[in-house]
């Protein structure tokens, strides 16, 4: 008889972290300079860097789009982030 072993991990592990290129295709395949625009002008989360490449944390994106993207001033988004996980 087989048998499957089980296990509680998912059958797809998504990364955390999103290069621009997966963002782009996460908001619907816009181009890369259109997302660097959103970021320039504030209507979009910022990325973290890793070294001299921007990366987006997967949660902070859905709960932007799931916000209705709102607008986000850069310079305040510490504020907007802990509104966010104050609200889950």
């Amino acid at each position: 008889m087989l048998t499957v072993p089980a296990t509680d991990e998912p059958a797809t592990v998504l990364p955390e972290l999103l290069s621009k290129a997966s963002v782009c295709e996460l908001l619907d395949n816009v181009t890369p300079k259109h997302v660097e625009n959103l970021v320039r002008s504030g209507r979009m989360p910022p990325p973290v860097y890793l070294g001299r490449s921007p990366r987006w944390q997967r949660r902070v994106l859905l709960e932007w789009i799931e916000s209705g993207c709102l607008v986000v001033d850069a310079e305040r988004f510490d504020t907007w982030q802990a509104m966010q996980s104050a609200a889950h």
